[in-house]
């Protein structure tokens, strides 16, 4: 079962809009089966221009739950930090006191800073998992890894995957991992190891 919400897609955000854009909360499609072609629609039909109200966002996907203590999920994904004023750490720790089967897992798309700390805070308060993604197929994947996020944080960080962060040379990979591939030292060079795709550049 599954449900979609989404924020900041009706207002701009300019000062004038904010009272409103800190309302934009919207239910797209309401908690239930997956209907995969709805949901593609409705996402297909997303246009990002307003404010980023995450702590209500947490709280209408929340209330959406169950009351039954089994175990929940939540994933956010944002591009940014909360722009209206109230802690979204604050607010998801409160609601997973509410709810104690329920874990809010966050992706960065393409944060940094401020943003990327408070997504980590959500996550960890709540037993979730913060990855973040630079592109659309990164995002696609991190999705994915949000549905075990047990088995998922036993092969992923924010910044790496199996022991890799990114920056890590060939060579140092190898070291700690005998069954990686031989790598061009020269050029730009794609290897799959372990079902992932590693880029090196010279």
């Amino acid at each position: 079962h599954l449900a979609l919400v989404t924020y900041g897609t009706k207002t701009d955000s300019s000062p004038q809009a904010q009272a409103a854009g800190c309302q934009d909360v919207t239910t797209l499609l309401p908690l239930g089966p997956l209907d995969r072609q709805g949901h593609n629609t409705a996402i297909d039909s997303l246009t990002p221009s307003g404010y980023t109200p995450i702590s209500l966002a947490l709280e209408q996907a929340t209330a959406q739950l169950p009351t039954d203590g089994a175990k929940q999920a939540i994933v956010l994904v944002s591009d940014g930090e909360d722009t209206c004023g109230r802690p979204p750490c604050d607010v998801a720790a409160q609601l997973h006191t509410q709810h104690p089967g329920l874990a809010i897992s966050t992706i960065g798309f393409r944060t940094d800073g401020p943003a990327s700390d408070q997504l980590n805070c959500i996550a960890n308060t709540t037993g979730g998992m913060f990855v973040q993604a630079a592109n659309a197929k990164q995002l696609a994947a991190r999705l994915i890894a949000t549905q075990d996020v047990q088995a998922a944080k036993a092969s992923l960080s924010p910044t790496g995957f199996n022991g890799i962060d990114l920056g890590t040379s060939a060579a140092d990979i190898r070291k700690a991992n005998n069954d990686f591939p031989d790598v061009a030292s020269s050029g730009r060079v794609t290897v799959t190891w372990r079902d992932c795709d590693y880029t090196f550049i010279d």
